[in-house]
């Protein structure tokens, strides 16, 4: 598991356009940390 900044360091991609994506459903396994809402997602 990653979390967002994570994927966004691997991916050369902004925190913000990532977020926007998983919004919109088109990144798929990302689970939220029920405790904090912290976002992580499996890369595959």
């Amino acid at each position: 598991m990653y979390t967002m900044m994570q994927v966004c360091r691997k991916t050369n991609m902004t925190y913000q356009t990532l977020k926007f994506y998983c919004n919109q459903g088109l990144v798929p396994h990302v689970k939220r940390d029920e405790k904090t809402g912290a976002s992580s997602m499996n890369m595959m």
